[in-house]
């Protein structure tokens, strides 16, 4: 099944096509097209769902995710219990803490997971020098960090106390500049990869 035009606008937290997939919930076979950017307090944000308790298996989601916290093409959070498997996302995501192509933030498990998708691929604070040379502009860093606390990009999770296994990012993570906790599957993780 096919849900497109998906446009999500609305203030809040726990957005996405679902705001909860409750413990025993399930989500399959589902492709979610469209763009989820609320306004207001803009935590667990998702293309499927905000905060999945249950199990979502086998879907999509192609578009545009962003928020502040816990922010994942899939889903903003997966918590504990939670599974997150066989699943695609073809999103831009963007966010400030916890951002991943799959789930922002993972207390569960992310299994044969792929994401194609960019995850924080700006350059705020990068700019080009005139000799053609790359040249990091630190007042503009700093600036970046005190305002945004961008933290925790991975192409898989953001952050990761779960498990994840069998996943592939083939996405583009963060951009050239220093540190803030940046990984191909897992920005920072506690938990098993």
């Amino acid at each position: 099944h096919v849900i497109s035009g998906l446009n999500i606008t609305i203030s809040g937290s726990n957005l996405g096509l679902f705001r909860y997939i409750e413990a025993d919930g399930a989500v399959r076979g589902l492709i979610v097209k469209g763009n989820v950017k609320p306004d207001g307090s803009k935590k667990q944000i998702g293309g499927i769902v905000g905060t999945n308790r249950g199990t979502i298996e086998n879907c999509e989601f192609h578009g545009m995710v962003s928020g502040q916290e816990a922010i994942g093409g899939i889903a903003g959070t997966n918590e504990e219990g939670a599974v997150i498997r066989g699943c695609k996302s073809y999103s831009v995501t963007t966010g400030n803490n916890k951002t991943g192509g799959i789930t922002g933030n993972n207390d569960g498990t992310v299994e044969q997971c792929e994401n194609h998708g960019d995850i924080n691929a700006s350059d705020q604070g990068v700019e080009d020098s005139n000799s053609g040379e790359l040249s990091i502009n630190t007042d503009k860093i700093k600036e970046t960090v005190q305002k945004e606390k961008v933290n925790d990009a991975g192409g898989i999770a953001g952050y990761s106390k779960g498990k994840i296994s069998d996943c592939k990012n083939y996405g583009t993570v963060g951009y050239e500049h220093i540190g803030y906790n940046i990984g191909g599957i897992a920005g920072r993780q506690c938990g098993i990869i």
